[in-house]
Parts: C-alpha cells; structure tokens; sequence
C-alpha cells in the first residue's frame, strides 16, 4: 500500500496530514512553520523517511476560472523542489472544493477530511 503525505502550503507555515497504511484516512500532522526553501525541504524529507511516505499531495489553491495565482504559483513551486529533492511522486491537488467536499461526507466529523482520496 502507498502511504501518502498531503501538504496545504501556506505563505508563512505549511499544513501537513499523513494517511494511513491503507490510504483510507489522514491524520494531521504538527504545522511546519516556514524557514527557507531548503529547511523546509529538509523537514518534509524527515517525515518522508521516518513515516515511509511514497506519495505527496500538494493542495493547490487555483481560482475559481481554474487560473493560478500568486498562491498557486508558490505552492506549484514547492511541489516542484519536493519532486525534485525528494524523489518522489508529487501530485498537484486541485483544491478549489475540497472544504465543500468535506462538509458534506458524512465521515469528515468536525468539518475534517476523512480521506486523501476523495
């Protein structure tokens, strides 16, 4: 099975949530702050090695008309230096609906997300 770390990439910290064994649900993981491209590389590659990761999900936030701003274009950035440092397998998440989503599955609890495979 493909354990999957999922990321939501913000200006100043990064969000991160890990799936279990199965891929069938996310717990989250302790907020990375942001210091740097290459610290922040180097704590991502920390949980890749220490959790086992195969995969990661960066959220992607694009606009409505499914251009991509400011914000997409720093998180497309980040995607990209994973790929590139890690060796891994990164996938841009679309992440316009996903709050949506999430509200209405019934396993999403508190307004959480059940799984990394919607």
């Amino acid at each position: 099975m493909v354990r999957i770390l999922a990321l939501d990439p913000g200006e100043k910290r990064i969000g991160l949530a890990i799936s279990d064994e199965l891929g069938w649900t996310a717990q989250g993981l302790p907020t990375l702050e942001r210091v740097g491209p290459a610290r922040d590389l180097a704590h991502v590659r920390r949980i890749v090695e220490e959790r086992g990761v195969q995969e990661i999900v960066v959220g992607i936030p694009y606009r409505e008309d499914g251009t991509i701003g400011a914000s997409g274009e720093l998180a497309m950035a980040l995607a990209r230096s994973l790929a590139d440092g890690l060796q891994l397998t990164v996938t841009p998440w679309d992440e316009r609906l996903t709050t949506k989503q999430a509200e209405r599955a019934p396993s999403a609890g508190a307004g959480g997300i059940s799984s990394l495979r919607c």
